[in-house]
């Protein structure tokens, strides 16, 4: 029997993506592999932890210059009301759309466990990594050590997690050394708040960044967040914003007219500058 907290989250799930194609791997991976070979990144699956994670990247790895890491958002969670999703892979990957609309040198995006993998690469595919524990320790871990084996540790990394992806991203941005910048769009940071604000249950087995405030407010970030969003509206975050900006490195822009999925795409290119300048001006 599905425990009734599932169903829950499986109740807010399936009004995220009523209104989407569903699509599994490999369809799913055929889908990203078009997104990434028209922007010219590479693919592979790397061993990181328990999981084998989905990477696409432009840039020699190992290199020490500045790179820009992609965090895919959670996906598909769920199939139906009562029936947890088989397969994560997201029916339309928009973390993967930001990082191919990116013109950088060095462009890394990292898929989320259990994404756009199949075969023995799933072999330790639990549902609870794409539900309670979707921002677990163990994820949380499995990114650290592939981030790790990836990159230079003398490389700066500007984090940039799109929805559920900016929760990884800030987890990482407290633990990681290397980081000199964090970047969240359309994010469910403080995921306490949000899961009450759609009365579901909480994600229990999962981090919260609310315990790594100290160390993520001294660290330069912008939050983006669309005036239209009513699956991540920006006002459930306040709280955390705050407390994150309290060494005044936070900062936040609220685009009018976009919602959670509608035009980050497309507006990228622009906002990426936009964030250039942001960042640099803050001033603590």
């Amino acid at each position: 029997m599905v425990h009734p907290a599932l169903i829950l989250l499986g109740i807010l799930a399936l009004s995220l993506h009523a209104c989407r194609a569903v699509t599994f791997a490999p369809e799913g991976r055929a889908q990203a592999d078009a997104v990434a070979d028209s922007a010219g990144l590479q693919h592979a699956i790397r061993t990181a932890g328990v999981f084998d994670i989905a990477i696409w990247w432009r840039g020699r790895l190992r290199d020490d210059g500045p790179w820009r890491v992609y965090i895919e958002g959670d996906g598909r969670a769920w199939e139906a009301r009562n029936r947890i999703s088989a397969d994560p892979t997201p029916a339309d990957p928009l973390g993967l759309r930001l990082a191919a609309a990116d013109t950088a040198a060095r462009v890394l995006y990292l898929a989320r466990p259990c994404q756009y993998v199949t075969g023995d690469a799933r072999r330790n595919c639990h549902p609870r990594y794409w539900t309670d524990a979707r921002y677990g320790k163990a994820v949380i871990a499995a990114y650290q050590t592939l981030l790790s084996d990836l990159l230079s540790p003398n490389a700066r990394l500007r984090l940039i997690g799109y929805s559920g992806g900016g929760v990884i991203a800030g987890l990482l941005a407290a633990r990681l050394a290397n980081v000199s910048d964090w970047v969240s769009v359309a994010a469910n940071l403080d995921h306490g708040a949000w899961t009450a604000y759609h009365r579901v249950s909480p994600l229990r087995d999962s981090l919260q960044l609310w315990d790594d405030v100290e160390a993520l407010a001294r660290l330069p970030q912008w939050h983006l967040w669309g005036s239209e969003d009513r699956i991540s509206p920006a006002a459930i975050e306040a709280a955390l914003l705050t407390r994150l900006d309290s060494q005044g490195w936070a900062g936040k822009t609220i685009v009018a007219g976009f919602d959670h999925h509608c035009c980050w795409v497309g507006e990228w290119p622009r906002l990426s500058t936009e964030l250039e300048t942001n960042l640099g001006a803050l001033d603590p």
